[in-house]
């Protein structure tokens, strides 16, 4: 029982990644997520991260790997060609993800304050 709630962070993580880039071009007639105008990748990546992480806050840093992977499999998945480009588009997701960590570590600093709340003073 222990394995299925990182399981299941890393799987909603992946799904969230790959979804990102499924409805971006209907979002924000873009391409790809990083080339919209505005906040959508940062914010999709945030909220794809803390989604994740709801299902187990403890688990909180397997979701920006399940989002990592999750877009890049997609998008490899649906490359028509390849580009030279691609180890440093890589490298630029992974630090996008940090966003997710970013999302995910909200969400159990959240959970963590409702679970032990402080002691109040005398």
């Amino acid at each position: 029982m222990r394995v299925v709630r990182p399981v299941l962070v890393l799987s909603a993580g992946f799904i969230l990644g790959a979804l990102i880039w499924t409805y971006s071009p209907g979002i924000t007639s873009e391409i790809e997520p990083w080339d919209a105008k505005g906040i959508y990748y940062l914010l999709s990546l945030f909220l794809a991260g803390a989604a994740a992480s709801l299902l187990s806050p403890r688990h909180f840093w397997l979701a920006p790997v399940g989002v990592y992977i999750g877009q890049f499999v997609y998008v490899f998945a649906h490359m028509t060609e390849p580009s030279p480009f691609w180890p440093i588009g890589m490298m630029f997701g992974a630090v996008y993800s940090g966003l997710s960590l970013l999302g995910g570590a909200c969400v159990f600093a959240c959970w963590r304050r409702v679970r032990k709340p402080r002691a109040e003073p005398k």
